[in-house]
């Protein structure tokens, strides 16, 4: 079993996933870093209340799994863009939107059919 002393992460900016390890927990909040995530195991409440600035995040799944999942993951600006966006108004009848085939269409503003 390896001493907290040993262990890779010594930087406030880690992200640290663990599982029953209350010893990697406490240092881990003791140097605050920005997340720990509890992989298959429950947050204590004293964990909780040292936590200040420290984000704690308790998963059923393991630490290969969520490791995974992290690495998968995108920004959110990605799959999110701001140009070219079509929106629809409260004000819109339901039978103002079409789909025709996979081509969304809609019914513009002075009565013509667009395509999204």
């Amino acid at each position: 079993m390896p001493r907290c002393e040993t262990l890779l992460f010594n930087d406030p900016d880690s992200i640290v996933l663990c599982g029953d390890q209350p010893d990697m927990v406490e240092r881990a909040l003791k140097l605050g870093v920005n997340c720990i995530i509890l992989c298959q195991t429950e947050a204590k409440k004293q964990w909780l209340q040292n936590a200040h600035r420290t984000c704690i995040i308790s998963t059923p799944f393991d630490a290969a799994r969520v490791a995974k999942l992290i690495y998968q993951a995108i920004p959110i600006s990605r799959p999110c863009h701001t140009e070219d966006t079509i929106c629809f108004h409260l004000g819109d009848y339901i039978d103002a939107v079409l789909l025709e085939g996979t081509q969304l269409m809609y019914v513009g503003s002075d009565d013509t059919i667009r395509r999204a």
